[in-house]
């Protein structure tokens, strides 16, 4: 029985001897080495190949860096009086200037931020 046909062949490539080195330069540069810079390393070190061939395992090495170093998301959690919280809403009407027609007014309310156990619903006690 063979392969399947669809399923791709790894073939060894001519940087593979160098590829450690190179990640080694990516992770230090945390990412930010440019692949025409880091050519002249590995020629150097006896590599034989074409710049583009460096550039593609530049990118690779790049995008594995960057997999295991995104930003993680953290959630916005209040702390008591450290944070604000605010709410508007429509008020009573008052009477307009001089006593003439009554206008709306909007009402604004700012309070200190509360966890997430103090806005549990109590009874009202006397």
């Amino acid at each position: 029985m063979g392969r399947p046909v669809d399923a791709g062949v790894v073939r060894p490539k001519l940087i593979d001897p160098f590829m450690p080195k190179s990640e080694e330069w990516v992770e230090r540069s945390q990412g930010r080495v440019r692949a025409d810079k880091l050519h002249e390393r590995p020629v150097q070190l006896g590599f034989t190949g074409d710049e583009r061939t460096t550039r593609r395992a530049v990118a690779r090495a790049k995008d594995r860096w960057r997999a295991g170093h995104r930003r993680t998301y953290r959630p916005w959690i209040t702390e008591p009086v450290l944070r604000m919280q605010s709410d508007w809403g429509w008020g009573p009407e008052v009477p307009g200037p001089g006593g003439g027609e009554p206008r709306e007014t909007l009402v604004f309310c700012l309070l200190p931020g509360l966890h997430a156990e103090d806005h549990q619903v109590r009874p009202h006690r006397r």
